[in-house]
């Protein structure tokens, strides 16, 4: 089997990474907007 690393799978990681820090940064900026409400 070949053991090397895929750099597509590397470039999903990095992209779902983003995202999911894109999406909680997003979802603290709404808390905070409703905590002030």
């Amino acid at each position: 089997m070949n053991r090397c690393k895929h750099p597509i799978v590397l470039i999903i990681l990095t992209i779902y990474i983003v995202i999911n820090r894109l999406f909680i940064k997003t979802a603290v900026d709404i808390f905070f907007i409703f905590f002030r409400l």
